[in-house]
């Protein structure tokens, strides 16, 4: 069998918990923004006024971004109208009636009022080094509007207030969704799980479990961490029966915070457990590959392969061309083996076409398409694809190259992030010690 599609199209992208610096550092609106370095002059008004008009100033020109990539749901003009009312309603009208009269007046339904809310926790602020401003108010409207969202009923409202409280433990060093759960109140937060679990009840209540698949999800999560591991079986199977599978553009947000998977989480619990099932674990696993087309899942159901073959090739490519470092690292050495040992592959005829039509350009054939996986997961952050890069740096006589991967590995993460590898960072730190060793004692 063929397996070239697998190489030319992977499955979806991973989606990414933070921004990446390039991006941040790219966006149209943060080049506009400025720093306050001297007192405000009084004539220009309170610092309340200031700071409001400067919200309003930011929110627009964001907005304005948003639209031409087509990221609100209503025009330009309506965008900063529906904030500025919802606002000014919040005196007369309790949560839900706001959002779902604003949904009304400008003829549009409660679930596109969070496609405005979950970009404004992005909203670039100024620099204010004197402290003359109170805070930005647009994270905290952004909050207040989701709240208002979700107590009207909608599900993408719910699982981003849910989704910033269950981020926000430091094990999974999202230092944005824990800003976002500050922002919400014990009760808002009481008020949203109660919601989530209506959500992923559905009409029949928990004995039929009609709800939203992704509801089910992360309230299965959410029982799972309460230590009740029965029903959090129960939901993540019930989510797999109910989950679509359909690419809806814009929905989620591209902003929200990621969505749990139920394949995901029963395939962590199953493992978890003391007696794991593999038949369970298999069928979710598959799900999530064949059916989602989840590149995590690609991965893991290359990983239940009894060996490398056609298969194993075409699910690990599939999860390296959609961002997942560590199928790019054991790709990288695949064909790195099969530069090494071309006869033990090529005689697979499922091996041989796919490894014909990835190589016949290559001028080393498969030991340069080796070293460009290694390479891509060595940039996304994987320390053991960089150390063997500098094995093969090694090997070819490459000083400088070896002592440049060394480096990298030896560097310490960013503040507040757990070093993932420390014993090879341990050992890249001393062979740099011994390499310099070495220079040093050079005449």
């Amino acid at each position: 069998m063929s397996i070239r599609p697998s190489v030319i199209r992977g499955a979806r992208r991973i989606i990414n918990k933070e921004p990446c610096i390039f991006c941040l550092h790219r966006s149209p609106l943060g080049a506009r923004t400025f720093t306050i370095k001297q007192r405000i002059d009084p004539r220009k008004g309170t610092p309340g006024e200031v700071r409001a008009d400067i919200d309003q100033r930011n929110r627009r020109l964001y907005f304005r971004m948003l639209e031409a990539d087509k990221l609100i749901p209503c025009k330009l003009e309506d965008a900063n109208k529906i904030i500025n009312h919802f606002v000014s309603n919040r005196a007369s009208m309790n949560p839900a009636t706001n959002a779902r009269t604003l949904a009304q007046q400008f003829k549009l339904k409660v679930v596109h009022l969070p496609m405005l809310a979950i970009p404004m926790f992005r909203i670039p602020d100024v620099n204010d080094t004197t402290r003359q401003l109170p805070p930005s108010s647009n994270a905290p409207l952004a909050a207040s509007l989701l709240v208002a969202c979700s107590a009207a009923g909608d599900l993408q409202a719910t699982l981003q207030i849910l989704n910033a409280v269950y981020y926000s433990a430091k094990v999974h060093n999202m230092p944005k969704a824990a800003e976002m759960a500050r922002l919400y109140t014990p009760k808002q937060i009481s008020d949203a799980r109660r919601m989530l679990e209506q959500l992923a009840e559905g009409k029949q209540g928990n004995s039929g479990a009609t709800g939203d698949a992704n509801a089910m999800t992360l309230h299965g999560k959410f029982l799972e961490l309460a230590g009740d591991t029965a029903q959090a079986r129960f939901f993540y199977e019930k989510a797999l029966e109910r989950y679509d599978t359909k690419i809806w553009r814009g929905y989620p947000h591209p902003m929200a915070l990621p969505w749990l998977t139920p394949w995901t989480e029963l395939v962590k619990l199953e493992e978890a457990s003391p007696a794991p099932s593999v038949e369970r674990i298999t069928k979710a696993i598959k799900f999530g590959a064949l059916k989602a087309d989840d590149p995590m899942a690609y991965y893991k159901l290359a990983t239940l392969q009894a060996s490398k073959n056609p298969d194993w090739l075409n699910y690990m490519s599939k999860a390296a061309a959609s961002g997942h470092p560590e199928a790019m690292y054991e790709l990288g050495l695949f064909y790195h083996e099969v530069q090494a040992q071309p006869s033990t592959f090529l005689g697979n005829t499922g091996f041989r076409k796919a490894l014909n039509f990835i190589t016949s350009w290559k001028r080393n054939g498969a030991a340069d398409f080796g070293m460009e996986w290694l390479n891509a997961a060595a940039t996304g952050g994987h320390k053991p694809a960089v150390m063997e890069m500098a094995r093969m740096y090694e090997r070819n006589g490459q000083e400088d190259q070896v002592q440049n991967c060394l480096e990298v590995v030896a560097a310490d993460p960013p503040n507040g992030v757990p070093e993932e590898w420390p014993d090879l960072a341990a050992q890249a730190r001393h062979r740099l010690a011994a390499l310099k060793s070495v220079k040093r004692a050079m005449p």
